[in-house]
This record gives structure tokens, C-alpha cells and sequence, in this order.
């Protein structure tokens, strides 16, 4: 098995500078431990030669830890951590050997590593049956998705004291909220969802493209969109609605159908509320359209005394998980106790593993928020040329089965089961 250290330092998008500070306090606590600069590196794993060349030019440098020890520090850490670790995890995850797997990530070795064919740990794990290396590296990707939500909320508090407020509001939220960082790449960035509502939508037979030829809803979610209504109003009659996301009226459509006591759509994108007009929604008996972001116009029903509806749906387009998360922090305050929750399942759909971290990292998010989250498995069935027409590469549902989330808000006296 390979020998390494137990990770010093998250990695980070800033390859040159992570760990930075963290190298200098280490070997700084290192040398006043009386630690000699080549006996640090030679921990590290750094050949004898290389380790008294270096160690002799910090131990010329007055006591203090030369730079050049810090650094070579860091590049020993980043290797084992970004380049032997990964690869001695997946060896092992072909090779099936467990036990090994598991202790390379104990010592660090990251949850998304893949080989040089593409292929993520999780996704062998996946495909071979092997429970034990799958929970492990669920466990490890749902914190990682965690904190990146964690980490971009923060970076929008300090954004936003940024923007504005008084000098002493920004440095309060600076001080508390940490440094403002870019949110992951892949399946975060709510600016995304600026730049739509400013661009025209097309409605198609079937479905409804932007204008980058991205499909913003089609036809053939709407067995999904019933199953979606289904769990959400499991009886006919009395319940309080909130749909997020109106696209193509799919899910309004079923859930109107089930005729519920109130039903309020959320609804910003001015070619969808023109749909809307013309279809008749907004004089519909019973149905509320609130006009506008989510952001914008849902924080103040928070503010009744009681939750105001029984059932939500979200389903909005370009928004990332960080806005899928940010969201359910307003749970609390719109569903009543023993009211469902579900949205849309799409995160990731490109990819079986992937997709299962973003489940579990919406599961235990919810659970700390005080819902128990479940995920039914739908069989999706997509007609040949579906994605005629639709921008390179948007065929983004690789997956036979869909993960249908059914939250349920837990009373008080159902207490708190383990997460």
C-alpha cells in the first residue's frame, strides 16, 4: 500500500497558492519543534539529496523557514495528493481490492478520481456491486457537494455586503462569511440564470428551447411531471400547491387535475408569462402567478405565521445546486409540517454515480432543514429524435431509471431520526 501522509489541505481552483499558508505554519511549528529542514522533507517523502540541498539553504536562512522549503513542502503534499493518490485508488478499485481502496481514501485520495479512460471510481464501484466502496465514496462526494453549497452561500453574503450596505456592514459579513470564491464549475452558478431570462424562448411541438438551441422543457417529461403531481397531491381535493417553473405547464397541467384548494405558480421569464396569458392562466379560478424570481418574490410568504402551502415543486432552468440548496433553506417557512416536497431530478443525469452524490448530498441537506427525503425510481422512456435540433451535446439524460424525490416535512413529534 502506498505510504502517505493523511491530507494536509482541501485542493483548491488556485493550484499555485493552496495550502500556502498552511505549509508555512507547519513547518514553521515543525522547526520549533526542533525538526531539522531535511529531516521535514525527508518525511515527505523528498530523496536524500534533493532534502539536504534544500534543508542546507533554510537552515542558512536565520532560523527562519526559507521559502524554498515551504514550497517544495507544498509540491511533495500536491503530488501525493493530486497525481499518486488517485491513481493508486483507482488501481485498487479495478483491481477490487477494498479494503485498500478505502484505507487510500482515509489518507486522502479524492472521491472523484477517474483513469485514463474517463472512468470515476464511483462509476466501477457502481457497476461492479460493490457497496462498500460506493457508500464510502457517497459519503465523501455528498460532503463535497455540501460545502461547495456551503462555500458559495458564503460568498454570496459577502457579495452582497459588497454591493451594499454601510462599510461596517461589510466588513461584519466579510469577517463571518470568508473569502468570496467562484462556485463549482460543473453544476453551480446562478448567473447562468440572469443571462436566460434575457434571452428569447422558442415553443416547439414538444417542447420549449432557448436561444442557445438548450432544451428548457420536452414532451417527454410529462409522465414525469404526473408522477411528480401524483406524490405531491396524493389525494384529490384541499391541498395549498407551489409550483417553481412553469416551462411548458407540465406539472400545472397535472396538478390542476387534482384539484387543489390554491395553486400558486412562480413564474419569471417574459415569454413564459405571454404563454400563460394567451393559455389562459393567469384568470384561472384559483391560481395565483407570481411574476418574478423565486428570490424575489417568496421570502416575504416566510414571514406568515403559519407555512402556506401543503405540497411545492421546483423546477426552474439554469439555476445550479448551489440555487437548488439555497432554496430549501426557505422550506422551513412555506410547507406546513407533513406537507411533500419534490423537484426536479436532473443534476448530473449525465452520469449514474454523480448523479446518486447529488441525491444523498439533497437528502441529508434536507434532513438538517427537517424534512425526510425519499428518491422513487420512474422508468424514463425518450423517443428516437427527441434531441434532434438541440445544441451538441444536450442529450443530457443518460439514465434508464429517474430518482423521484418525495420529502415529507417531519412534525415535531416525529423527532429526529439519524441523518
Amino acid at each position: 500500500m502506498l505510504d502517505v501522509h493523511v491530507t494536509m489541505f482541501p485542493s483548491s481552483s488556485d493550484p499555485d497558492e493552496a495550502g500556502i499558508d498552511y505549509c508555512r505554519q507547519y513547518v514553521a511549528a515543525q522547526l520549533a519543534a526542533g525538526a531539522s529542514p531535511q529531516q521535514i522533507l525527508s518525511s515527505f517523502g523528498v530523496e536524500a539529496a534533493e532534502a539536504a540541498t534544500i534543508g542546507d539553504a533554510a537552515e542558512a536562512a536565520e532560523g527562519q523557514a526559507g521559502e524554498a522549503l515551504v514550497r517544495r513542502v507544498l509540491a511533495q503534499v500536491r503530488a501525493v495528493q493530486d497525481e499518486a493518490l488517485p491513481r493508486a485508488l483507482m488501481a485498487a478499485v479495478h483491481a477490487g481490492q477494498t479494503a485498500e481502496a478505502l484505507a487510500l481514501m482515509e489518507a486522502g485520495a479524492p472521491w472523484d478520481a477517474i483513469d485514463s479512460f474517463g472512468h470515476s471510481a464511483g462509476a466501477i464501484a457502481l457497476r461492479d456491486g460493490n457497496t462498500a466502496l460506493l457508500d464510502a465514496l457517497l459519503e465523501a462526494g455528498s460532503s463535497s457537494v455540501l460545502w461547495e453549497v456551503d462555500r458559495a452561500s458564503r460568498s454570496e453574503a459577502v457579495t452582497a455586503a459588497t454591493d451594499s450596505g454601510t462599510a461596517a456592514d461589510r466588513d461584519d459579513a466579510a469577517a463571518t462569511a470568508g473569502p468570496a470564491e467562484a462556485a463549482h464549475e460543473a453544476c453551480f452558478g446562478h448567473s447562468l440564470h440572469s443571462d436566460f431570462l434575457q434571452q428569447r424562448l422558442r415553443f416547439e411541438e414538444g417542447r420549449l428551447m432557448d436561444e442557445l438551441d438548450r432544451p428548457v422543457m420536452m414532451a417527454w417529461e410529462a409522465p414525469l411531471m404526473e408522477a411528480h403531481a401524483a406524490a405531491l397531491c396524493p389525494e384529490e381535493g384541499g391541498a395549498r400547491v407551489l409550483n417553481l417553473g412553469f416551462g411548458l405547464g407540465l406539472v400545472d397541467t397535472a396538478l390542476q387535475r387534482r384539484r387543489p384548494a390554491s395553486h400558486t405558480i412562480v413564474e419569471p421569464h417574459a415569454d413564459v408569462l405571454l404563454a400563460m396569458r394567451r393559455g389562459g392562466w393567469l384568470e384561472r379560478a384559483g391560481v395565483t402567478v407570481l411574476q418574478g424570481t423565486w428570490q424575489g418574490v417568496l421570502p416575504p410568504l416566510c414571514d406568515e405565521a403559519d407555512p402556506p402551502f401543503d405540497a411545492i415543486f421546483f423546477d426552474t432552468f439554469a439555476e445550479g445546486a448551489d440555487e437548488l440548496f439555497r432554496f430549501h433553506e426557505l422550506l422551513p417557512g412555506l410547507l406546513r409540517p407533513g406537507g411533500v416536497y419534490s423537484y426536479f431530478n436532473g443534476i448530473a443525469s449525465h452520469d449514474a454515480f454523480l448523479h446518486r452524490v447529488y441525491c444523498e448530498a439533497a437528502r441529508r441537506h434536507l434532513h438538517s432543514l427537517g424534512l425526510t427525503a425519499t428518491f422513487e425510481p420512474v422508468r424514463v422512456s425518450v423517443a428516437p429524435g427527441t434531441w434532434e435540433g438541440a445544441e451538441a451535446g444536450r442529450n443530457w439524460w443518460a439514465l434508464e431509471h429517474y430518482s423521484l424525490p418525495v420529502c415529507v416535512r417531519r412534525r415535531r413529534e416525529e423527532g429526529e431520526a439519524d441523518g
